[in-house]
């Protein structure tokens, strides 16, 4: 079923192989596969599968193939749409990437995701800790050391009411002693 596949998927994130995106991918398929053989809802790919496979590519340094598939969920309606959870792993993505432009892309899945929550009022796109948390993250390992961005997304936090929690905060710490450092 689903949760099996999932599970799969979620080690795979968690394998050191160098091919371990590429067998997360084939897992998809071939519950794609199965559901269009079967009809069977219990193995149709679910946005948790999305997730997972997200996470996997996220785990992997995979940001480009997370952020196209992300936009894949977004645009294609045969396959599930993205919750905040796929925008939160498409962050840690460019985080784990850490590419000069990795904060700037960051910001604007952090705007989209803010966006598509004010329209709709979707409990699940709901920005929550773990999205501002994987922003922090990115503006840190993107090198863009400035104080004051990581200022304004906690004041930002604190403005919405977001809870925070211990690794949001380890986060920020962590890039405003980069920021003192590189002062």
């Amino acid at each position: 079923n689903e949760v099996m596949f999932n599970s799969a998927i979620h080690a795979l994130s968690k394998c050191d192989s160098d091919d371990a995106t590429d067998r997360a991918r084939e897992v998809v398929a071939n519950m794609w596969r199965l559901y269009d053989k079967c009809g069977n809802a219990d193995v149709r790919p679910s946005t948790t599968t999305y997730n997972s496979l997200l996470n996997c590519l996220a785990k992997h340094g995979s940001a480009r193939e997370a952020a196209e598939l992300l936009s894949q969920m977004e645009r294609d309606s045969a396959i599930p749409s993205p919750d905040i959870y796929s925008y939160v792993s498409a962050i840690d993505a460019l985080a784990a990437e850490a590419r000069a432009d990795s904060a700037e892309e960051a910001r604007a899945l952090v705007a989209r995701v803010e966006s598509l929550y004010r329209q709709s009022s979707d409990p699940n796109l709901r920005p929550n800790i773990l999205l501002y948390t994987g922003l922090v993250r990115a503006i840190e390992s993107s090198g863009e050391l400035e104080s004051a961005a990581v200022h304004s997304i906690e004041d930002h936090v604190r403005r919405e009411g977001i809870s925070v929690d211990g690794v949001f905060c380890k986060a920020v710490e962590t890039a405003l002693g980069k920021c003192r450092t590189r002062a």
